[in-house]
């Protein structure tokens, strides 16, 4: 008898296994059909030619050479990463990829315990500032650390320097061996963004009077004073004319948007009511990205990836990070289908044709392991998923708008988040 039963149960497992095989063959099924069908919908062709994925710089391969010359753009990440992470709703285990910048988001990310995060950029000097940020959570204290990359006042860049220096490649130690101001004014003012909004907060901001004004808001905490002070003391004509005359296109180092949505004199109201968000909607004493442009510093507020509470589960999972120079292109083909759970993606679809932007994100929906999710910011161009990617992509448009009025940046004009089928 007991033979028997034991011989049923294996038969009822085995039936079990069959059954569940069988159910992931189907759904491997149906996925391919509607990866197909899509495809010939979007006329994507069948066969994409991918760039070659270039080594990485972070020790594990070969160092690439980086340009005395390579200009760091970016040397903070100016996209809100607690949205960006909100978002993507990271899982322990998951494969991430994001878009480098400075590093800041691929490091947020750890937080959540993937096991794997990689960090992508086209420009070797961006790669750069992220090995360095990344050395100097391996070997910096934790007050050091915000020390060095400018987050909080302080002297002696220099030494934390030395430190932090032998952790780099040879081209990366090079590269910054070679630049000993930006150590000196810290790793997060040294970008032509960063050296931008600088010469605005020492030229422009005393030019109209707002130092002082500046402080008052960013002390107080009722919003209904704050409104008081914004209305009579910020939002002046003198104020509604410089910032419509200038345009600013030379401030933002050529990339139009970074200080809420005044590039272009065409905008100013929605500078004024971006301005009004962030300065008297929300509480300035917690935005550390409005912070630093004011101020240059982050006095009560900063960004996740520099918080105390963050510090610690960061540096334990530093190893689960690299870092690659290529385009995403070059990733995709390199990783294959359903590898990647979670794409933070910046704002890169903001200059590519919508044809080249269909291309892309259907290639990003095969990437994709089901239940995956990308997250991308929309700066002037409106990009979301076509109808003809309905089988692939479910967009969560309630979430994404909700994030986005939550957005402490101010620069974008939406937040997408759309769901791998």
């Amino acid at each position: 008898m007991g033979l028997d039963d034991g011989s049923s149960e294996r038969r009822k497992r085995l039936a079990a296994e069959a059954a569940q095989r069988a159910a992931v063959h189907r759904e491997e099924g149906s996925s391919a059909r509607r990866r197909k069908a899509a495809q010939e919908r979007l006329r994507v062709p069948f066969s994409l030619p991918t760039p070659p994925v270039l080594p990485a710089l972070n020790g594990q391969r070969a160092p690439v050479a980086i340009p005395d010359r390579a200009e760091l753009r970016f040397a903070q990440c100016w996209e809100d990463a607690d949205r960006v992470l909100d978002g993507l709703a990271i899982r322990p285990g998951d494969t991430c990829v994001c878009i480098a910048s400075a590093g800041e988001t691929a490091l947020a990310m750890l937080a959540a315990g993937p096991a794997k995060v990689i960090a992508i950029d086209v420009a070797p000097a961006q790669l750069a500032a992220l090995e360095l940020r990344v050395a100097a959570y391996r070997t910096l204290a934790y007050d050091e650390l915000l020390v060095f990359l400018g987050s909080q006042r302080g002297s002696g860049r220099d030494a934390l320097y030395a430190r932090c220096r032998p952790l780099l490649a040879r081209t990366t130690r090079s590269y910054w061996d070679g630049r000993p101001e930006a150590i000196a004014d810290g790793l997060g003012a040294c970008g032509t963004v960063e050296r931008s909004i600088a010469s605005m907060r020492r030229h422009l901001l005393p030019l109209l009077g707002r130092g002082e004004v500046v402080a008052r808001l960013l002390a107080e905490r009722d919003p209904a004073v704050r409104a008081r002070i914004f209305a009579s003391d910020w939002n002046t004509w003198r104020w509604r004319a410089v910032a419509a005359a200038m345009r600013l296109p030379a401030l933002l180092g050529g990339r139009p948007g970074l200080l809420p949505r005044m590039a272009e004199a065409a905008t100013i109201s929605s500078a004024v009511g971006a301005l009004h968000r962030l300065l008297v909607e929300q509480d300035p004493a917690e935005n550390p990205y409005l912070q630093w442009v004011l101020t240059g510093s982050h006095d009560s507020a900063r960004p996740f990836a520099l918080r105390r509470d963050q510090h610690a589960v960061i540096c334990a999972n530093l190893d689960r990070l690299e870092w690659r120079l290529c385009a995403v292109e070059g990733l995709l083909g390199e990783v294959g289908d359903r590898a990647i759970d979670r794409f933070a993606l910046s704002d890169i679809f903001e200059g590519m044709a919508e044809s080249a932007y269909h291309t892309l994100l259907y290639r990003l929906a095969r990437a994709g392991r089901h239940g995956g999710r990308l997250a991308y910011w929309n700066l002037h161009v409106a990009r979301s998923r076509p109808n003809e990617m309905a089988e692939l992509l479910v967009p969560h448009r309630d979430l994404a708008e909700r994030l986005h009025r939550q957005d402490r940046v101010g620069v974008y004009r939406a937040l997408v988040i759309e769901e791998i089928i």
